[in-house]
C-alpha cells in the first residue's frame, strides 16, 4: 500500500473542510503545520465503516488479517451515529 502524500499548507485546509465546518491552519514554521478543526461534519455511516475496517483490520504483507475487529467497529459505529444525531440537533 502506498503512503499518502504529506499535505502542503495550501492543500491541507480544503482537505480538512470535507470533515469540519471550522478549519484554521496556522503555525507554518519550519516543518510544522498546526490545524485546528471544530464542528465535525457528519458523513454517511458507510464511510466510517470502511475507515474503521481499514484501520482496525490492516492486512499484513502476506495478506493475512486478524479479523478480530467487528465488535470494536460495531461499538464505534454506534458512538458515531449518536454523535452525528447530536450534531443534527
Amino acid at each position: 500500500m502506498a503512503e499518502a502524500p504529506i499535505p502542503h499548507p495550501e492543500t491541507l485546509e480544503p482537505l480538512l473542510r470535507r470533515y469540519f465546518e471550522d478549519v484554521q491552519v496556522t503555525d507554518l514554521s519550519g516543518s510544522n503545520i498546526k490545524a485546528t478543526c471544530r464542528r465535525p461534519i457528519a458523513l454517511p455511516t458507510g464511510e466510517y465503516e470502511r475507515a474503521f475496517e481499514e484501520e482496525f483490520n490492516m492486512p499484513y504483507p502476506n495478506g493475512f488479517r486478524h479479523d478480530r475487529h467487528p465488535e470494536l467497529v460495531g461499538n464505534l459505529i454506534k458512538l458515531v451515529v449518536e454523535r452525528n444525531e447530536s450534531l443534527a440537533n
